[in-house]
Formats: C-alpha cells, sequence, structure tokens
C-alpha cells in the first residue's frame, strides 16, 4: 500500500493502527485504493509554532473548511498486475480490468471510525507565505492565478 500526504496532514487511526491494517488486509485484490476523509485543524493561536501537538480540535464539515474537502486515498500497489498510478493528489487508480480475468478495479471508502485525514493547512504565517512564495515561483507567470484558486481564503 502507498500513502501520499503533504508535510501538512497526518492518517489519524482513532482506533490504533490495528484496526486500519486490518482493513486493508480484509479488501479484496481488485480493491485499488481505500479513500479516507480529511478534516481540518483549528489553530489554537496566531503564535501556534506546533500545530501537530497544538491542535486538538477539528472541524468536520466540509462546508467550513479553509482548503481541500476531497479527502485522500492510499493505492493498492499491486493492484491489477502493478498498474497503480496516481490519479492527482487526492486517489490512486489502476487499470480499469486485468485482462486475464476481465476482474474491474474499485475503490472503498474508509470509515472515520478506522481512519481520516488530519490537515494542519497553513497553521503558521510563515508556513503560509513559504507556501505562496513558492507557488508564485512555479505560476508566476499566470496574471489570473489568483482566480483559480477555490477557496476564498486563498483569495484574501
Amino acid at each position: 500500500w502507498l500513502l501520499h500526504i503533504d508535510d501538512d496532514e497526518l492518517l489519524y487511526c482513532p482506533h490504533g493502527p490495528q484496526q486500519f491494517f486490518q482493513l486493508l488486509r480484509s479488501l479484496d485484490g481488485h480493491i485499488c485504493e481505500a479513500h479516507m476523509q480529511n478534516i481540518e485543524a483549528l489553530v489554537p493561536t496566531d503564535e501556534c509554532i506546533k500545530p501537530f501537538t497544538s491542535c486538538t480540535c477539528f472541524v468536520i464539515s466540509t462546508t467550513k473548511f479553509a482548503s481541500y474537502t476531497n479527502g485522500k486515498s492510499i493505492g493498492r500497489i499491486s493492484c491489477l498486475g502493478g498498474s497503480l498510478k496516481p490519479h492527482g493528489p487526492h486517489h490512486f487508480r489502476c487499470a480499469t480490468t486485468n485482462n486475464k480475468s476481465n476482474v474491474k478495479s474499485r475503490s472503498v471508502q474508509v470509515a472515520p471510525a478506522i481512519g481520516v485525514i488530519l490537515h494542519y493547512e497553513s497553521c503558521t504565517y510563515e508556513r503560509w507565505s513559504q507556501k505562496y512564495c513558492e507557488l508564485a515561483l512555479r505560476h508566476g507567470h499566470d496574471k489570473n492565478i489568483h482566480t483559480k484558486l477555490p477557496f476564498p481564503f486563498y483569495r484574501e
């Protein structure tokens, strides 16, 4: 299995990792990804410098998120003969069928009681500034890039 998360995210298994690993072991071989919901950290103060230990409250309503709402996946490397490929930063895909058995690959949703992604979006000003300076270096040639940002939090 391969999990792609960013440096401002953590995989959290409320009842411990054993239940999460048990779920992965129980999945049929044609399951190419297990998808988890993300929840967003609430920063306790503007001076927060250790968000992974300081943030203890999280937003679970996606309509209140400042950032992405579509979760993250863990992909099965051996799915359908090793055809796993990233499908953007949030999903994985495999070949749609196994030529030998015509079995279709599928995705399953992980229950939040088993695993979620904790997202600590731009918890410090320094982190926010660094993120957007790096984005500006990569996309600074596009004068309308700010209009393409999906969340008002980023445009303000």
